[in-house]
């Protein structure tokens, strides 16, 4: 009797060891876990800072792009009305000396 509770005692004490083992592994990979979720905590803020820094100069760049464009498009538009408006006045003269 004194044997089995020999072995046990220490099947308990190996098993006892391998779990302290795997606790202290699990325990080293939550560590690291916990270290790049800080890492990542410290990073986001200017990541999105950045991000969005990026976003807002594109947008500006985008709508500068339009206000250009638009103009370029008014400008045309008042050449083609007063070459429109000239060619009209030279169309009612040439019709008023028939």
């Amino acid at each position: 009797v004194l044997t089995k509770v020999e072995l046990i005692a220490l099947g308990l004490a190996e098993a006892t060891q391998h779990f302290e083992h795997s606790l202290s592994g699990s325990a080293k990979e939550l560590q690291r876990v916990n270290s790049a979720l800080n890492e990542l905590g410290n990073q986001l803020p200017s990541s999105f800072t950045l991000a969005f820094e990026v976003l807002n100069k594109q947008y500006t760049h985008a709508f500068t792009d339009m206000d250009e464009g638009i103009s370029k498009v008014a400008g045309r538009l008042q050449v083609a009305t007063s070459t429109l408006a000239t060619a009209m006045a030279a169309f009612s003269a040439v019709q008023e000396s028939r």
